[in-house]
């Protein structure tokens, strides 16, 4: 077992994965890369080869020690700037990242949700993100059929996309469960009174996501509203997709 695994690092070193993380996004070289947890630098080759500018975010001060050695070329001539901060701090950093950036990144599963979270509502947006995350979690996010409070709040900042499955022997250590590359493009602003009312909307109606939606939602007007985009007595939340969530935010 890899003595980084428990920072939930596995290093992919399947190299057709690696070129299909890589490539994910049909981005100018000129897009300056995000890598978050770059590990011992698999990807990060791949990527130096497709941009000009990498900044590779990684928490391990010893994987920091072990990039530096392997990568001091591209370090010394500005192709790869590394920083060794938690990315769940890219708040107190942001400054360190420039404008027009993409994130091209191996997530760790236990922070997928933080990352999304962190990326998508901040003030300076990525402008598209490839992420290899639990297979699990990439089939909810871009499943069109069934709604969740993660695929719709996903969607309302951008365009989710299922690439491919990765199998978990493309790791080292290889983790117990799938991994698959979703990309979010149109990656976008949201205005404040509509997000709000969107989470405050979905959040009531997936409060018991197996009954009836109309039965948590206890305002007569809002009621009303969804009436009027199609919700009967007998709607679940999961059933309902994206664009009306989105009509009936608007709405209110």
């Amino acid at each position: 077992m890899s003595r980084h695994t428990h920072l939930g690092q596995h290093f992919l070193i399947d190299i057709n994965s690696i070129e299909t993380l890589a490539s994910a996004l049909s981005l100018p070289p000129t897009t300056p890369i995000l890598e978050i947890g770059p590990g011992r630098g698999s990807l990060t080759r791949a990527l130096l080869k497709k941009y000009h500018t990498v900044h590779a975010i990684e928490k391990d001060p010893s994987l920091v020690a072990y990039l530096q050695d392997h990568f001091s070329t591209h370090i010394k001539n500005g192709s790869l700037k590394l920083h060794n901060f938690d990315i769940r701090d890219i708040n107190a950093h942001i400054h360190v990242i420039p404008e027009g950036y993409a994130v091209i990144a191996n997530i760790p599963y236990y922070i997928t949700g933080s990352i999304l979270t962190d990326f998508l509502t901040q003030e300076k947006k990525p402008t598209a993100m490839t992420l290899l995350m639990q297979n699990e979690v990439a089939l909810r996010i871009t499943n069109k059929k069934k709604s969740s409070i993660l695929s719709l709040a996903v969607s309302l900042y951008g365009t989710p996309h299922y690439i491919s499955l990765v199998s978990h022997t493309s790791f080292a250590p290889p983790p117990k469960v799938e991994s698959a590359i979703i990309t979010i493009t149109d990656i976008r602003n949201v205005p404040k009174n509509i997000s709000t009312a969107f989470f405050a909307i979905v959040h009531a109606a997936f409060a018991h996501k197996r009954q009836y939606m109309l039965k948590h939602i206890k305002h007569a007007g809002i009621q009303e509203i969804c009436m009027m985009h199609g919700i009967t007595n007998t709607t679940r939340a999961e059933d309902v997709p994206f664009e009306t969530w989105l009509a009936i935010a608007k709405k209110i």
